[in-house]
């Protein structure tokens, strides 16, 4: 291939030339999929016991990050992007443990999996914001929007396969091995982050509105306000489909 299309070819992959930027893809791979199994291995355990609360798990699992994101975001910026995000790995894997150990033992009731699935919000409403601010710290700076966009391709993989391997193992094994493998990825996931060769993170000194000041920013810049207002209107009115598509199955 030559010209412009092995030129964008070039582009698009320069991030992978970072020893970096693959030792975090070798380790994030693995923790997204085992997060979808974890998905498909949750909604099969609602569904079982009241597919009515479905709706309501997925929403304790993502409110957080509606609300709390930006101030999560802050907290990024101002601490070491890597040591917080090995935090909230880690803290996620004890999560995706404790939901092995009650599944194991019969105690995933609804009470005990709405208590779990806020705490995972909560924690993931700490992730999302460290590790994409963490990408750009894997590769040099020309290479940083090719960087992002990868590192979409592979949450979009990782779902993927994710979700195909939950309906496997599931089935074959049960939730609770699903919950545990879950785990031993976000743990695996954690030793990589460990050995990146990257140095500490930048660091934005706390100062008062900073959350306000960049809620505004994106108000006032139509660049950044336009996609937002789609991508919210888009995930609102569409993502639908871990609630309903669990209840079409048996």
């Amino acid at each position: 291939m030559s010209g412009p299309a092995a030129v964008s070819w070039r582009t698009a992959l320069a991030p992978l030339r970072s020893p970096a930027f693959r030792r975090y893809a070798a380790g994030q791979l693995p923790s997204i999929a085992c997060s979808w199994v974890q998905v498909v291995a949750l909604a099969a355990v609602v569904v079982a016991v009241d597919s009515g609360a479905l709706a309501w798990v997925v929403a304790l699992q993502f409110l957080p990050t509606l609300v709390l994101g930006p101030w999560c975001g802050a907290l990024a910026d101002r601490l070491d992007r890597r040591s917080v995000l090995m935090a909230a790995e880690a803290g996620l894997a004890l999560v995706a443990a404790a939901y092995a150990v009650a599944a194991a033992t019969g105690r995933l009731t609804l009470p005990v999996i709405g208590v779990l699935a806020a705490t995972w919000g909560i924690v993931n409403a700490v992730d999302t914001p460290a590790r994409q601010a963490l990408v750009p710290q894997l590769v040099p700076p020309a290479a940083a929007p090719a960087a992002a966009a990868l590192s979409g391709t592979m949450l979009l993989l990782g779902m993927t396969v994710g979700a195909a391997l939950g309906g496997l193992l599931v089935p074959a094994f049960g939730a609770p091995v699903a919950f545990g493998l879950n785990a031993l990825s976000f743990l695996l996931d954690v030793a990589v982050l460990a050995t990146l060769p990257i140095g500490r993170s930048p660091r934005t000194r706390r100062a008062p509105r900073q959350v306000r000041d960049g809620l505004a920013h994106v108000r006032d810049t139509p660049e950044l306000r336009g996609p937002v207002l789609v991508l919210a209107a888009v995930a609102t009115t569409t993502f639908s489909y871990p609630v309903s598509v669990p209840l079409l199955l048996r």
